[in-house]
């Protein structure tokens, strides 16, 4: 699988599985979904947790 996660970045390129799905809060007919990472590099797992705490600061202004 491979998940883009800003227009800016190369994707993150992992073997993952979907862990959980649900209709999105705002707009139900886009479902939102979890993954859990069987495999992916240092790299990849660095720019993931980057990306979600960069999210998480925005999110909380």
């Amino acid at each position: 699988m491979s998940v883009e996660l800003t227009k800016a970045e190369l994707p993150v390129r992992a073997i993952c599985r979907v862990a959980w799905m649900e209709p999105a809060e705002d707009e139900p007919e886009i479902m939102a979904f979890g993954l859990s990472f069987a495999e992916i590099t240092r790299e990849d797992r660095e720019r993931v947790l980057r990306y979600i705490l960069d999210y998480q600061w925005v999110d909380d202004t």
